[in-house]
């Protein structure tokens, strides 16, 4: 599968059954059952999203932030703390869709982000 970033064309190969194409990447996206939050009160950046291997985290608490990073079957992936703008090197995870939650204080952010290679 092909997507299509700002930097060019990324390739998704290997994923698990089901997750090939995108009108199945779609399906998955839209059936999980972790849902996306956020709390107005926290103003977090995350990028690039599709990822090709160092995803950017940037909040407003300069205590800086924790981060867990899930597979889509819930599995934890990796975890760990960043600064307020920090970077997170995902390269080592294969391409695919995973949650990153991130606990700022007592404010809880989940969102949705791909690992894609570059062709």
């Amino acid at each position: 599968m092909h997507l299509f970033t700002k930097r060019g064309a990324a390739t998704i190969s290997n994923n698990a059954p089901g997750c090939n194409d995108v009108p199945q990447i779609e399906t998955a996206c839209q059936s999980t059952s972790v849902k996306e939050t956020s709390n107005n009160q926290a103003n977090i950046l995350i990028y690039p999203n599709p990822t090709e291997g160092v995803l950017n985290i940037e909040s407003d608490d300069k205590n800086g932030l924790t981060y867990s990073i899930y597979s889509s079957d819930a599995n934890l992936m990796m975890s760990g703390k960043v600064p307020a703008k920090g970077q997170v090197d995902v390269s080592a995870l294969p391409n695919g869709m995973y949650f990153i939650k991130i606990i700022i204080g007592n404010q809880v952010v989940i969102k949705k982000i791909l690992t894609a290679t570059r062709n």
